[in-house]
């Protein structure tokens, strides 16, 4: 049997996936993954890219053994972010092209960020529109990190009323 039947095996029991899923994926039958990974069909060059493609193969792996067996791309970290909080197309999208973008351009979408929450808090108008979309408590980002909350009265009272003053709300 050649090596690369051995990984192909041994690539499937990683992914902790079926015969048929696999052969789903490849287009192969249950029958046609159990002969490549008992050396009786060859792996070919369209089930490598395949299983490259759709698992995240390493190439150099899957046909000379060399390397990790998996590739962590740019896109499967974003995936799997998207996975964990949920996140529907769009903000997979929004989060992917973040991440792309250079040191400068992140600090100027921050910038960006920065400059609508001061005019938010800084109108009248937008900070009612802004109340009554929320259940009326302001997220406070603390000095400290993390971020909590503290509700309207408090915030109109000690950020809006005395925005130049030393509050310990802030310090986190």
């Amino acid at each position: 049997m050649e090596p690369i039947n051995i990984r192909f095996k041994e690539l499937r029991e990683h992914l902790n996936i079926s015969q048929k899923t696999l052969g789903e994926a490849l287009g192969l039958s249950n029958s046609g993954i159990s002969n490549i990974e008992n050396g009786i069909r060859n792996v070919t060059d369209k089930h490598i890219k395949l299983l490259c493609v759709t698992f995240n193969v390493n190439e150099e792996w899957l046909r000379n053994g060399t390397g990790e067996m998996l590739v962590q791309s740019d896109n499967t970290i974003v995936s799997e972010v998207a996975a964990q909080y949920h996140l529907e197309d769009m903000e997979k999208e929004i989060l992917r092209i973040f991440l792309e973008l250079d040191a400068n351009q992140r600090a100027a979408v921050k910038d960006f960020a920065f400059s609508l929450v001061d005019a938010v808090l800084n109108t009248p108008s937008l900070q009612s529109e802004y109340f009554s979309r929320t259940d009326g408590s302001v997220p406070i980002a603390a000095m400290g990190g993390g971020v909590r909350t503290i509700d309207r009265k408090q915030f109109d009272d000690d950020l809006i009323s005395h925005p130049d003053s030393d509050n310990d709300d802030l310090k986190g």
